[in-house]
């Protein structure tokens, strides 16, 4: 569906779409600068946001003008928040689910 929405948006040759698991990937990044917009879209009762999020701040994969955006079921209360880098920027609900956007804390 992303490189559908990306070849529809003439936007392919601007992205890069990696499919693997987080935690494995911020430990073996070899992207030489950071992300431009991260998605993030774990199983809802995995519980694993804060752990990736707390990787990511260390990582170089994320810099002042990264956009972070988590989908989450509604229900989550991302309180751990205000203990990371991250400012949110915005919260959008719909129904049972949620995207947050942050931002790394400057």
């Amino acid at each position: 569906c992303i490189k559908d929405n990306l070849k529809f948006t003439k936007l392919e040759d601007r992205a890069l779409v990696i499919r693997s698991d987080v935690s494995d990937y911020i430990r073996n990044a070899a992207y030489d600068r950071p992300f431009d917009i991260i998605f993030m879209d774990p199983p809802y009762k995995a519980g694993v946001e804060e752990d990736i999020l707390r990787a990511l701040s260390g990582s170089g994969l994320t810099d002042a003008d990264s956009v972070l955006i988590i989908e989450a079921s509604s229900q989550n209360t991302f309180d751990f928040l205000e203990d990371l880098d991250y400012n949110l920027t915005k919260k959008k609900v719909y129904g049972s689910n949620m995207h947050l956007f942050l931002s790394p804390k400057a």
